[in-house]
């Protein structure tokens, strides 16, 4: 290795580890430089979780969300040179080092959103592809989803809150609910949306995105809509869920065996 190569690496190292490895000590002169190098790469790691968990931020306040993000650099340091990704394991940090399911699911949120406007494009369907859709196929067909589609289950009402952060609003109270409830996340014209689902548009897209077909939605369903009804129900979530570009295949399975 030569000389400005190993230079380079004692200085990644030190900066990797905030200063516990000595090695760069020996290639620099002025030790304050290592310093500001090293304060600048923590400083800039939590501006960007502050950036991605604003709502979080404002729930903890400052100084805990600051110390919080410190021992996250210090468990998951960057290892990329884009920083895109670089907060995608907060939310489990959370839930080992604090065990606060409201302060868990409200960054699975924003972690959500972040994914929702990021998420790579592709080609929607359109509702004339349903429509082509043989009668006699309808019970096998299933639907693929576009990556920006997610849900994120809590007892908390976490979307209220971040809405309130984000609009500048007062701030709602925060209720734990004796049941979980589904907010889902997706992309539609470029921007990032959500919306908290009723019991019955749950089930649909917690099996939807699990690949079930046509038939097996409408069974997931009959103990919660009436059987004459079920079948309407679910055209009408997979239309919506069309006219929201959240579909990016129609199929019909051969085998709804491995489903």
């Amino acid at each position: 290795m030569t000389n400005l190569a190993a230079l380079q690496h004692a200085l990644q190292q030190h900066i990797l580890t905030q200063g516990a490895d000595q090695t760069a000590v020996r290639w620099v002169r002025d030790q304050q430089r290592l310093v500001i190098y090293t304060d600048m790469y923590t400083l800039r790691l939590q501006e960007i979780l502050a950036t991605e968990f604003a709502a979080l931020r404002v729930l903890l306040g400052e100084e805990h969300f600051a110390e919080l993000s410190a021992a996250y650099i210090k468990l998951y340091p960057s290892r990329h040179f884009s920083s895109r990704y670089f907060p995608q394991h907060f939310a489990d940090f959370m839930q080992q080092h604090t065990g606060n399911s409201l302060w868990v699911d409200i960054a699975r949120f924003e972690w959500a959103l972040s994914l929702a406007q990021d998420a790579n494009d592709v080609t929607t369907v359109q509702v004339a592809a349903l429509q082509a859709v043989p009668p006699e196929q309808w019970p096998n067909l299933t639907v693929r989803f576009h990556p920006a589609v997610q849900c994120v289950v809590s007892a908390w009402d976490i979307a209220a809150w971040w809405t309130a952060v984000d609009q500048q609003q007062a701030l709602p109270p925060l209720d734990y609910a004796t049941e979980q409830k589904t907010c889902l996340v997706w992309r539609y014209q470029q921007q990032p949306y959500y919306q908290l689902l009723t019991p019955t548009a749950s089930v649909c897209i917690q099996h939807g995105l699990a690949g079930r077909t046509f038939a097996q939605l409408c069974d997931a369903l009959c103990e919660q809509v009436p059987e004459t009804e079920v079948a309407q129900v679910v055209l009408a979530q997979w239309l919506w869920w069309i006219n929201q570009d959240m579909i990016s295949e129609i199929c019909v399975l051969t085998d709804t065996k491995t489903i």
